[in-house]
């Protein structure tokens, strides 16, 4: 499978898809999509989260512990959210929440 991901061409996913498929069966294909998804949705809260503290340091400044905290464990919609509140918020409990 290594084999497959390195000579696969980027920016196909088709022809990625179709080689792990082969190689692999369609049960195992599967559990590769379901780790895919998954792995895409842990990108996206991270970069969610990145966002968010760039955010609200350049707002408010440096961020008390209890705030990254309370981003750090934050779901996506959470942090969409927050990432709404933030553009019109004057305090960061505003944006936060208590």
């Amino acid at each position: 499978m290594r084999y497959i991901l390195e000579v696969s061409a980027p920016g196909q996913p088709d022809v990625l898809v179709g080689r792990l498929a082969a190689a692999n069966g369609d049960e195992a294909m599967a559990e590769i999509v379901s780790a895919a998804d998954q792995l895409r949705e842990q990108g996206r809260q991270q970069g969610s989260r990145d966002i968010l503290i760039g955010q609200l340091q350049e707002r408010f400044g440096a961020l008390p512990d209890a705030a990254s905290a309370r981003v750090a464990v934050a779901d996506l919609a959470q942090l969409r959210e927050w990432s709404r509140r933030v553009l019109k918020a004057s305090t960061l409990d505003d944006v936060l929440g208590r």
